[in-house]
C-alpha cells in the first residue's frame, strides 16, 4: 500500500514512514495531483473537506486530528498492518528507502557511543541523514503498541517529533 497525504497529515505521513509504508507528503495538493496520485496506485489521505463529500475510489477521509487516532482508522480501515510490516526502512523525512552505512561515512555524523554499539548503521541517500536501532525507535515500537494497538482511546505521543 502506498498513500499521498495533504498538508493537514504531515505527522501522519512521518508515521507511515517509520511504520514502512512509502507516504508521499503533497503541501499543494489539488484535485490534479490526487487524480495523477490515485491514478499511480496510491491511496490519497486528506483531512480536506472538499473530497469528504465525493467519497471518490482510492481517497480516504481521516476524520480525527490526533495522529493517534488517524493511524488506528487506518488499522481499522485494513489499509495498513502495525504489527507485520517491517518498520524503520524508509527515511522518516524524504520517504526514500534506507542504505546500509559504512562506519568510515558515519564517523563524526552520529554520537560515539553508535559506532561501538551498533552492529548497523542506515543512511538516506537523498538528505543523508544517519539512523540505528536505539531507545527512540524502542519507544515508537511501544507508542504503537500501547496508545494504537493495545488501547481504545490512544494519547498523544509524548515523545516529540
Amino acid at each position: 500500500m502506498k498513500f499521498a497525504a495533504d498538508r493537514m497529515l504531515g505527522r501522519l505521513a512521518k508515521w507511515l514512514r517509520i511504520l514502512g509504508y512509502d507516504t508521499i507528503y503533497d503541501q499543494n495538493m489539488d484535485a490534479n495531483s490526487v487524480l495523477s496520485y490515485t491514478r499511480d496506485g496510491r491511496t490519497v489521505l486528506t483531512r480536506g473537506g472538499r473530497f469528504r463529500k465525493d467519497f471518490l475510489r482510492g481517497i480516504v477521509w481521516i476524520q480525527d486530528d490526533r495522529v493517534d487516532w488517524q493511524i488506528r482508522q487506518l488499522l481499522n480501515e485494513n489499509y495498513i498492518d502495525a504489527q507485520g510490516k517491517e518498520k524503520f526502512l524508509l527515511c522518516s523525512r524524504c520517504n526514500v528507502k534506507l542504505l546500509a552505512a559504512n562506519y568510515p561515512e558515519a564517523e563524526g555524523r552520529v554520537p560515539e557511543y553508535v559506532m561501538h554499539s551498533q552492529k548497523k548503521i542506515l543512511r538516506c541517500p537523498a538528505c543523508n541523514r544517519f539512523y540505528w536501532s536505539g531507545t527512540h525507535q524502542e519507544r515508537m515500537r511501544h507508542y504503537i503498541r500501547a496508545r494504537v494497538i493495545e488501547t481504545k482511546e490512544p494519547e498523544s505521543f509524548s515523545g516529540g517529533e
